[in-house]
């Protein structure tokens, strides 16, 4: 099952700075509801860069969920 995920881009840069959650709107071929999924960004800084890391993984979790559930 391949799923197609639209990450909305203005919350993105609204929400850059700090700890903040996305909700990512995971389609599959089967389920036309959108399932909404907590995305947690986590800052860090490096060389004075701040690089955010996406949880894909419990993005991946709340996949599977999803597709057991639907």
């Amino acid at each position: 099952m391949m799923f197609i995920i639209s990450v909305i881009i203005s919350l993105y840069r609204r929400f850059q700075n700090g700890v903040r959650s996305l909700f990512v709107i995971v389609y599959s071929n089967t389920n036309i509801r959108p399932v909404f999924i907590p995305y947690i960004i986590l800052k860090t800084a490096i060389n004075g860069k701040s690089i955010n890391i996406l949880m894909i993984n419990m993005l991946s979790f709340f996949g599977l969920i999803n597709l057991l559930i639907y």
